[in-house]
């Protein structure tokens, strides 16, 4: 369990994750609105929702953490210091 927690990835999503519920409803209502906009089929709105919204949220929520929330975080604290550090790593 410690080296899932560990892993860089989840090292990534602690350090986002505020950004993350702030940014993801607007992001999910301009995709749906697209969705509704194009007039695909309603069979596949779950599909599109589910992938376009988890991939634009993570995105969406990474850059406003990157140009908006970090420059608000004190990084006096060492450990913030080497999360941020294992975090900025993850391919």
């Amino acid at each position: 369990v410690m080296l899932l927690l560990e892993s860089r990835l989840a090292v990534w999503l602690g350090l986002v994750s505020y950004s993350l519920y702030l940014i993801h409803p607007p992001v999910i209502g301009v995709i749906n609105l697209g969705y509704q906009h194009a007039g695909w089929a309603a069979r596949y709105h779950l599909l599109f929702m589910v992938t376009a919204g988890v991939g634009g949220s993570l995105l969406a929520g990474w850059l406003f953490h990157v140009c908006v929330e970090q420059w608000f975080i004190p990084t006096t604290d060492p450990r913030r210091t080497e999360a941020a550090d294992k975090g900025s790593r993850v391919t």
